[in-house]
């Protein structure tokens, strides 16, 4: 399963509020609290290059992959 970090870099830089964010990426508020959630279910290459330069962090440091809990890859 991909997580998105998204919430922990917000915390890792002291921002509380989505709507400052979009703002200041061009990404929607909505989708933005999505992907903090983990409950989105696509990604727009504009929002990944946006947040990896607002954060100034690599694609690995705002996804992760984890294997299913018996350490196979999900069906």
């Amino acid at each position: 399963m991909i997580y998105c970090n998204l919430r922990e870099l917000m915390i890792q830089n002291n921002l509380y509020d989505y709507g400052q964010l979009s703002k200041q990426t061009d990404i929607p508020k909505e989708t933005l609290q999505h992907l903090a959630e983990n409950q989105w279910h696509q990604l727009k290459r504009e929002h990944l290059d946006a947040l990896c330069r607002f954060f100034d962090c690599k694609i690995g440091d705002l996804l992760e992959f984890e294997l299913a809990g018996n350490g196979e890859l999900p069906a």
